[in-house]
């Protein structure tokens, strides 16, 4: 028995996908329509609107589709040029399209797909065949219909471009607003739908200034434009930042590793980013579970949950949690101070209402914390943002407990935006949990751009900062992890 078969018969006794049901329904209506409008979901940099990734954002969307229909010459249209829509391949592949978009769209209990097994896969997914699917059907048919190519059309479908274009990219992103710098970034952000008006408007030219066919311009130019989008993506992106040496991420990464097992668990890592690092990382994705492992780190937990979380397909993830707990089909949370000497400061904070706190060179942000746990402390990792990597110089910690003072500091070159930022001290500050503890952060170095310290409401209210201009902020407090020596 090959292992890829073992594994697929191992996760038909999970619980997911082994056991899943999906019901009918999940996919929206603007999702939907970008198999007529294809780059209404996402933006020139391939960001998506409503999805997790661009991947799960994926239907076979050709603009050729919407094209004819505006060609199609509705007055000469008769039974006879309908001859593929009545015969029997028509009529299968139709109905095909039907009974797809209503499982997509309507939300239908999980036994009415289990004729054709479609209960076993999120109505998302159904998204790619039914384009496809649409894309073949639509071509078959149109081939038997007459077309006109106008400019009068031509103007019709631009107009329709436009509304669309607004409805999807304008106001489900909200950049269409009273600021002229927003809606100039976000014009250049969201350009891409325009360009199926250059498609027309070719096409249009090519039929009636050089009596092109009308089926055979509309294919060449919409899948001409196309390609120059879509071939940026990833058909043409470079693979040297997955085969780098990624020395600068491996220098704050490593001292975290435990020295006695040569494990790695911190959070904010997902899937198996970690382990393609070379770690041997808590943090990991899962085919088949592991039950008996989990067991043992927890005992005490009830069988049914137990069951409910651990026995699936399943993306491991570390977070600030009392106990596992279940957050997505395919997504679970495991206590990270389980498999760590790590704590998080403070344990309670508003995630809602974090701001940014922003430190220009030679500018510093001073603080104390009250019941730190004891222990010897080597690393403080602080919530950080770069500006989406525009942070340059050095940041610098000094830690203070009980008269006793520690200094760390790190390159802020690579650092991670909006992540937590390692601070390593040479030697471990010894913390009395009885005593306060003093921390200053400045920046340094070559600092030309800012750097955000994210700042969050603390329930306790119990801290108080110098910052800017010698401003005082109370009730506010930087997420911080620390990490200590193993006892």
């Amino acid at each position: 028995v090959f292992r890829g078969d073992y594994h697929l018969l191992k996760t038909m006794d999970t619980l997911y996908p082994g056991h899943r049901a999906a019901g009918g329904g999940s996919v929206s209506v603007y999702e939907w329509l970008s198999q007529f409008l294809p780059f209404s979901t996402f933006n020139n940099n391939f960001d998506v609107f409503t999805a997790s990734n661009i991947c799960e954002i994926g239907a076979v969307g050709l603009p050729f589709i919407l094209m004819l229909l505006f060609m199609i010459d509705y007055k000469k249209l008769n039974v006879k040029h309908l001859n593929f829509v009545m015969n029997k391949k028509g009529v299968v592949l139709i109905s095909g399209l039907i009974l797809m978009n209503v499982w997509m769209l309507v939300p239908l209990p999980a036994w009415s797909g289990k004729i054709f097994l479609w209960d076993n896969v999120q109505p998302s997914r159904m998204k790619y065949a039914e384009g496809f699917l649409l894309s073949i059907t639509f071509l078959l048919a149109v081939r038997e219909i007459p077309l006109v190519v106008s400019w009068r059309r031509f103007i019709l479908y631009s107009v329709l471009i436009l509304v669309g274009w607004w409805l999807t990219k304008g106001l489900y992103t909200n950049w269409f607003n009273s600021s002229i710098s927003s809606v100039d970034v976000g014009f250049r952000n969201n350009y891409l739908d325009l360009i199926f008006i250059i498609a027309m408007f070719c096409t249009t030219l090519a039929v009636n200034y050089l009596k092109c066919d009308a089926l055979e311009a509309v294919m060449v130019t919409s899948t001409f434009l196309l390609a120059i989008v879509m071939c940026q993506f990833n058909p043409v992106q470079s693979s040297e930042t997955i085969f780098s040496n990624h020395t600068n991420i491996k220098a704050n990464l490593d001292p975290l590793v435990n020295t006695k097992n040569g494990t790695l668990a911190v959070k904010g890592y997902f899937g198996a980013t970690l382990n393609g690092l070379g770690y041997k990382s808590v943090t990991h994705v899962t085919a088949v579970p592991a039950m008996d492992v989990w067991r043992k780190y927890f005992p005490e937990l009830d069988e049914n949950k137990f069951n409910s979380v651990f026995n699936r397909y399943s993306h491991i993830r570390l977070a600030d949690v009392a106990e596992p707990k279940l957050v997505w089909a395919d997504a679970i949370e495991v206590p990270v101070n389980i498999f760590s000497n790590e704590l998080y400061f403070p344990v309670t904070i508003d995630e809602s209402s974090h701001i940014p706190f922003s430190i220009n060179k030679n500018e510093a942000l001073t603080g104390f914390f009250k019941s730190v746990h004891g222990g010897k402390l080597k690393t403080l990792s602080i919530m950080i943002g770069t500006y989406s990597g525009l942070s340059t110089g050095n940041i610098m910690l000094t830690l203070c407990n009980g008269g006793v003072c520690e200094n760390a500091s790190t390159t802020l070159q690579n650092a991670a935006d909006n992540s937590y930022l390692p601070l390593v001290f040479n030697t471990p500050l010894v913390i009395n949990s009885s005593e306060l503890t003093y921390y200053t952060l400045k920046i340094s170095g070559d600092a030309t751009y800012p750097t955000a310290i994210w700042l969050y409401k603390d329930k306790d209210n119990i801290n108080v900062f110098t910052g800017h201009y010698n401003s005082v902020i109370s009730g506010l407090t930087p997420r911080i992890k620390l990490k200590y020596e193993a006892s």
